[in-house]
């Protein structure tokens, strides 16, 4: 019946779109956002400090190979405690729901490089950005489970 805990528990049990994915989605993504902000904004002064223009700035970040590393890197271990969440809040399948979390990361991210900016992004970097987030999250939950 559908009214029954049992068959309730079942299904949230086996869906992979569920409070663990989403929580731990939205605290991956809100950290490295946050992280990402603020040492871009410190990044994009030391820049005018230099005496770049400032309607170049974004241009020049984003020419600056050892600045995009850095970001990345960044990005990664903010992004991983997307994943230790995940995983810790997730009653059961860690790794799926993990794993979902960062597919759908990912899914973000390539929605956020359809949107037409005229930024010369090198093709590495772009990918890197799709790409990072599902191994992140696997840390992540890697380290829930080494803590654990």
């Amino acid at each position: 019946m559908p009214g029954e805990t049992g068959t309730s528990d079942k299904m949230q049990a086996n869906s992979i779109c569920s409070m663990p994915v989403l929580l731990g989605f939205c605290i991956g993504n809100g950290a490295s956002y946050a992280a990402l902000y603020i040492s871009g904004l410190v990044f994009l002064w030391v820049l005018v400090a230099q005496g770049v223009a400032p309607d170049q700035v974004y241009a020049r970040a984003y020419e600056s190979t050892p600045y995009l590393i850095y970001a990345h890197i960044l990005g990664f271990v903010t992004t991983a405690t997307g994943g230790y969440w995940t995983a810790r809040l997730s009653s059961t399948n860690p790794l799926r729901r993990t794993l979902f979390a960062g597919i759908l990361m990912s899914v973000f991210v390539v929605a956020q490089l359809a949107i037409p900016y005229d930024l010369p992004i090198p093709w590495w970097s772009q990918l890197a950005s799709v790409l990072i987030p599902i191994p992140a999250y696997i840390a992540g939950m890697l380290w829930w489970k080494h803590r654990a």
